[in-house]
């Protein structure tokens, strides 16, 4: 025998879950405003930002009506005058730069290079976690591959070309086949 109160039936309705009012299919909360709270949150930012160009339209109002009786000033400071060169007794000459100037400048690259690969060496950033790929920063553990120039990777990017390599592998294996292969000559006496 079920009995069935008209009470119990309202109760049943209440508890039915209600959709979201702005219409986005997911179930609402009555405390977001019959919305679900994604969209309430998005309500809510909204309404802030409303508020906040509001303010900030009334108070430019406010300013550009109080500033209606006063002059503009100009919002760039005056120019100022270009110092006049000042005249000098002596003749000026054109004088070349002596040979030796001109030899230094020459020197100059290669120690300049040479700093130049230091200051890369030490611009190199450190690996901060040799768990981690250095280029995705995707979690490797203890299947990274460690490359020649010193940093972990993923197995996408292991390749040097996946990773931009910074390692000079054509000199390295020239350095390696001279080390590992010497020169092969003649004996200079033979012997008998």
């Amino acid at each position: 025998m079920s009995h069935e109160c008209p009470g119990d039936q309202f109760e049943q309705e209440a508890n039915q879950p209600r959709l979201c009012s702005a219409g986005c299919g997911f179930f609402a909360n009555p405390a977001c405003m019959d919305m679900c709270s994604k969209c309430y949150r998005e309500r809510m930012a909204e309404d802030e930002r409303t508020a906040a160009n509001g303010k900030a339209a009334a108070a430019a109002l406010n300013s550009s009506r109080m500033d209606i009786g006063k002059p503009t000033s100009p919002v760039l400071p005056p120019p100022r005058p270009a110092p006049e060169p000042v005249p000098s007794d002596e003749p000026k000459a054109d004088v070349s730069p002596p040979i030796e100037t001109v030899q230094e400048d020459l020197a100059a690259p290669t120690t300049s290079a040479r700093a130049e690969e230091t200051s890369e060496e030490e611009k190199r950033p450190a690996q901060k976690n040799p768990g981690r790929c250095f280029t995705c920063n995707k979690r490797v553990g203890l299947t990274g591959f460690k490359c020649r120039c010193d940093y972990v990777f993923c197995a996408a990017h292991r390749y040097a070309e996946a990773h931009d390599c910074k390692f000079d592998y054509k000199s390295a294996g020239r350095q390696q086949l001279a080390k590992n292969n010497p020169l092969v000559q003649a004996a200079k006496i033979d012997k008998l």
